[in-house]
């Protein structure tokens, strides 16, 4: 008499179920992984079909064309249905796993034979990283030719070419007070494509017919990415404009430059007839250095009869240079905000990069601008590392090479350390015409704590230290600015 067979729940340990990669499940976003899921009956023939089910998540697509198949042969879960499984038969179900998106996965197999169940999980990681291919991307500026100091436009298109969402920062080098339609924030997701327009100022102390590059990154956890590169050729040519007052005795001529860049005066003698003359003065004439942009002077040509004295200026002597902020260099709404978020001493490195003067009336305007530019820059790279977690920070990312050479320029002693050279740069903060006494107070108050600081390491651990004090000078300061823009 035939035996009867048993049913699988009498079985004890009927059959098992596992599941596993071929290889380390570490999966690039785009690729595919093999999965081998098994099922094998241990103990006895069992008289039911065995039913497998395989589920993944959104992260991997599952692939699969076996014969036990049942349904679609792709999704995020497969079915499959077996015979009867003899003892000790074993099946295996091969699966392609394509990773879709970057994360975690995990992947479920159930297995049923009659009231018998299995389970099992495996976990893979899809890895993915963020591209932007230079055959996708465009960055231009709406002028070829801009005076120095000029504001002009452009914009940037952007596609992430990678198989990863881009989250970061923008930065543009190359202009001064860069404004972006969107913020500096950027989230992209893989194959997603968006236009950033942005406005920003030609610096000054550029030569004429010189060629300049601006440069567009983008600053991620993992690095700095080159996104695109626009050029503008630079003018820099002076205007003036002359009125002469006259009078008994002596002529007022007043002089306005109207340029976008400080220029020099020079008063040179010719003859009537253009013959040839030896100037009662000098070769070279009499010259007025560093008259800024919108700046008008007054001279004074006074006459007296042969050996009478001449009449004497009734200008006050001035003490030294004066350093001021042109209206280019006026601090705009995004400036103010990204001032009153800040947290830390690196406020107020950042407040130094933005007061920074870029006019004198001692000719070092041009390099004042330089100046300013290259603080700016370096600080607003700085404010980003210091939001990267665990970014190692050294002098050279406080200051680097461009803002010490400026500086150098401008007086700076060379040898000098981080501090010193802060010190040299907080010197160089300066109000408007109708600014003085708050930027003053500020000023002198900060300078007092960069004097004070030991080392450069000391003056790293600083970064994110809060002071009071400091804090409350360059509110005042923001405050005097805000009453004035309003009133």
């Amino acid at each position: 008499m035939r035996p009867e067979r048993r049913r699988t729940m009498d079985v004890p340990d009927a059959f098992e179920l596992d599941a596993a990669f071929e290889a380390i499940p570490l999966i690039e976003v785009g690729e595919r992984a093999r999965l081998r899921v098994r099922i094998r009956s241990v103990v006895a023939d069992l008289p039911d079909e065995v039913h497998v089910d395989v589920r993944a998540d959104s992260n991997v697509l599952l692939v699969s064309t076996h014969a036990s198949l049942r349904g679609i042969p792709a999704g995020d879960a497969l079915a499959f249905t077996f015979g009867p499984p003899l003892r000790d038969r074993e099946f295996e179900i091969p699966i392609d796993v394509y990773a879709l998106r970057t994360g975690e996965s995990a992947i479920a197999a159930r297995a049923r034979c009659g009231d018998a169940v299995r389970e099992c999980e495996v976990r893979c990681t899809c890895e993915g990283a963020a591209a932007f291919d230079a055959c996708a991307n465009r960055f231009e500026l709406f002028a070829t030719e801009a005076c120095a100091g000029a504001e002009v436009a452009g914009k940037l298109i952007l596609t992430n070419t990678g198989n990863a969402a881009a989250s970061g920062e923008l930065r543009i080098e190359g202009l001064e007070n860069v404004q972006l339609d969107a913020g500096p924030g950027l989230e992209l997701q893989p194959a997603q494509r968006t236009m950033v327009a942005l406005r920003g100022f030609i610096p000054q102390g550029l030569a004429d017919g010189s060629h300049h590059g601006v440069h567009a990154f983008l600053m991620q956890g993992s690095g700095e990415v080159m996104l695109g590169t626009a050029a503008v050729t630079v003018r820099s040519r002076p205007s003036i404009v002359c009125l002469l007052d006259a009078g008994a005795g002596e002529w007022r001529l007043r002089v306005r430059n109207d340029g976008l860049d400080s220029t020099t005066l020079a008063l040179l003698q010719e003859s009537a007839d253009g013959s040839p003359v030896t100037p009662a003065f000098s070769l070279a004439g009499l010259r007025v250095a560093g008259i800024a942009p919108g700046e008008t002077i007054v001279l004074r040509i006074a006459s007296s009869p042969s050996g009478a004295p001449l009449p004497a200026s009734d200008a006050p002597p001035f003490p030294g240079p004066r350093r001021w902020r042109s209206p280019r260099a006026v601090l705009d709404p995004g400036a103010i905000r990204q001032l009153q978020a800040l947290r830390g001493f690196i406020r107020h490195l950042w407040a130094i990069g933005v007061l920074c003067a870029d006019a004198s009336d001692d000719g070092s305007a041009s390099d004042l601008s330089a100046a300013r530019a290259a603080l700016r820059s370096v600080f607003d790279r700085l404010v980003i590392k210091l939001r990267m977690p665990r970014y190692p920070l050294h002098a050279d990312d406080v200051l680097d090479r461009p803002a010490r050479e400026t500086l150098c320029r401008l007086g700076a002693a060379a040898s000098g350390d981080v501090a010193s050279m802060l010190d040299h740069a907080a010197s160089l903060a300066a109000g408007q015409a109708d600014e003085g006494a708050e930027v003053d107070a500020y000023r002198a108050t900060l300078r007092s704590r960069l004097q004070a600081v030991r080392d450069d390491d000391a003056l790293i651990d600083a970064l994110s230290s809060v002071d009071s004090e400091l804090d409350a000078r360059l509110d005042a300061v923001l405050t005097a600015l805000h009453v004035r823009m309003t009133a």
